[in-house]
């Protein structure tokens, strides 16, 4: 019989220690290159470099053991870049935004504000916007873009706007206009929704020859509606409340819309079907946007969005950074880059406190690792 497992794990053990004296001293070298680096203006990424240290790795191991070779070293030479990003960039420009940004940011959103929302009344954007202000003055705009041009117009302070839906996905067009125009988010909302079939008055569901609403409503719904009316053809339109008003105000026989209660209450219509999305547990965030940055209370929410470099294991080098600071990742997608064939930008939502003393840190190597960064917003989630 061989050697027993506690006399396996000693050995182990001092192995262990012999790996660690040889990472500290890699990492105090790797800091004299950062400093090196520094003082004549190189990158830090220096891939061709990378390329022959792995080549030349691969070379002295054995086959069976070449994979986990490459592996390890791979991403020894990550935390060594890590380490050259924190050295070179002296006094981490986060860390100030994140403690300036707070501490000039109210204890609220203010009770009575100017609030742009796409729609009309009824919209559920109306209503995600009642739960963020206690009294809201609202502004409807027909298309996303006109809530952005209120702020920026000074018309309205803040915007409340749909950004993901459990069965839909996200609102592509509000992350594309955020970046755009510099937003941040402030706050966000997370809502129960319900669609209802609406239609005039004395209407039956066997009727139904044409269902309009907004395009993300549908498509919560469609293959329910397909069940329940296999002749109807779905068209989507700017909201579903401006749905709901246009049944109201149409003489078109068979035509319905898919809508809340409130708008079937405030135009008048019957409701033929209720709660029609396909899946259990149908859900909305809307957020709270304004043109300049606030972090409130209890920000506990980091929203980022990134361009990584077009190479194998950008993707894992940003989720192995934020797994090595034990952050939950509570969102993560991609869009494609548009004339940059199988490039993409990444969206993440991060769980992690704004007032967590690593998260300056986290953020610096986020940026790092990144050909475009940006931070979307540091807030808290109502639900």
């Amino acid at each position: 019989m061989g050697r027993s497992l506690e006399e396996i794990r000693c050995e182990i053990d001092r192995e262990n220690t012999v790996i660690l004296e040889a990472f500290l001293r890699r990492m105090e070298l790797s800091r004299e290159v950062a400093a090196y680096k520094k003082s004549v203006g190189r990158a830090v990424l220096d891939a061709a470099r990378e390329r022959e240290v792995l080549a030349d790795i691969a070379m002295k191991t054995p086959e069976c053991c070449r994979r986990e070779s490459r592996a390890l070293f791979s991403r020894i030479m990550q935390i060594s870049r890590e380490a050259q990003v924190k050295e070179m960039a002296g006094e981490n420009p986060y860390r100030a935004w994140l403690s300036e940004t707070a501490e000039s940011s109210p204890l609220l959103l203010p009770s009575y504000a100017k609030v742009a929302c796409q729609g009309t009344e009824g919209a559920y954007s109306q209503k995600a916007a009642e739960h963020l202000f206690d009294c809201p003055q609202i502004h409807y705009e027909k298309q996303f873009e006109g809530a952005f041009a209120a702020i920026e117009s000074g018309a309205c302070d803040y915007a409340v706007l749909p950004i993901e839906n459990s069965t839909a996905g996200s609102v592509n067009r509000v992350y594309d206009l955020m970046l755009q125009n510099n937003f941040y988010i402030l706050k966000s909302y997370r809502m129960s929704i319900g669609h209802y079939l609406l239609a005039r008055k004395g209407t039956q569901i066997g009727d139904i020859k044409r269902i309009i609403s907004h395009e993300q409503a549908l498509a919560q719904c469609a293959a329910t509606l397909h069940r329940i009316c296999p002749n109807a053809t779905l068209e989507a339109v700017s909201n579903t409340a401006a749905a709901a008003r246009a049944v109201a105000e149409s003489g078109e026989a068979g035509l319905a819309s898919l809508g809340s209660r409130e708008c079937a209450a405030l135009y008048g219509l019957d409701i033929l079907a209720d709660r029609l999305h396909d899946e259990a547990g149908n859900t909305t965030r809307f957020i709270c946007i304004a043109k300049q940055p606030a972090i409130l209370p209890g920000a506990d929410r980091v929203s980022l969005m990134m361009t990584l470099p077009h190479r194998a294991g950008a993707l894992y080098e940003v989720l192995s950074i934020v797994d090595s600071y034990g952050v939950s990742l509570e969102k993560l997608e991609s869009r494609p880059l548009p004339d940059r064939e199988f490039e993409f930008k990444f969206y993440f939502d991060l769980r992690i406190p704004a007032v967590h003393p690593h998260l300056p840190e986290l953020l610096l190597l986020l940026e790092g690792a990144s050909e475009e960064f940006r931070v979307l917003g540091a807030y808290s989630e109502l639900v």
